[in-house]
């Protein structure tokens, strides 16, 4: 694995917290350019690609976006401390989290259309989010991953949680996701005595653009 894989570049690449209209506006498009493409136009504009969990003041939206201040991507984190999470509407997280895992934090809506900067947009988006999961004091993350991304947070080395973690989710169109886990605790050790590629751009290099608090 280590040996093939490219490592992705942050130069250049800024990721912040949305919180003003017009970064709310461009997570709102970045999901549609990027889910919206398994849909036909008319599906694309009944969906609400900002929705109530958005809104709810333990969810953070970051945005990342090259230097220039071009959109790239987004991911969506909602903290479980207060309130069950979206994805534990559909499987049982509480049952199927040990209590080392608790509380987590729930990754969802990563939405980094085609670009020549998706890649590395993607994979800040990742560390930001990481750092930002640790310092709030999570002790896990979930996530919803449909076929295409397994593999992707495979690299991660994301847990698969079996199929009472399989559900099926739509923007219109059912698409089977499986549920997937990552523990914060200790995973830096985890990561290095894999040999984990990223271990060194996550862990032993800064990148202060890349926003690690909320």
């Amino acid at each position: 694995m280590a040996r093939c894989f490219q490592p992705p570049d942050f130069k250049g690449i800024i990721v912040r917290s949305a919180e003003t209209e017009c970064d709310q506006n461009r997570v709102a498009e970045l999901r549609r350019r990027g889910f919206g493409r398994h849909l036909s136009s008319g599906e694309c504009d009944s969906v609400d690609w900002l929705d109530e969990n958005d809104r709810h003041p333990d969810t953070t939206l970051l945005l990342a976006t090259t230097v220039e201040d071009q959109p790239v991507a987004t991911l969506r984190l909602s903290s479980s401390r207060k309130r069950d999470t979206g994805l534990a509407s559909y499987v049982p997280l509480n049952r199927i989290l040990n209590d080392m895992e608790k509380p987590y934090i729930q990754f969802a809506r990563l939405s980094a259309p085609k670009s020549a900067r998706a890649r590395d947009a993607m994979f800040a988006l990742f560390k930001s989010a990481w750092r930002i999961s640790e310092r709030t004091g999570h002790r896990s993350i979930v996530l919803a991953a449909p076929p295409w991304a397994i593999r992707t947070y495979e690299l991660l080395q994301f847990r698969d949680v079996g199929d009472k973690g399989e559900f099926v989710h739509s923007f219109g169109r059912p698409v089977a996701h499986r549920t997937m886990v990552l523990p914060i605790h200790d995973i830096y050790n985890f990561w290095r005595s894999h040999s984990n590629p990223l271990c060194n751009l996550f862990f032993d290099t800064e990148h202060p653009q890349l926003t690690t608090r909320i």
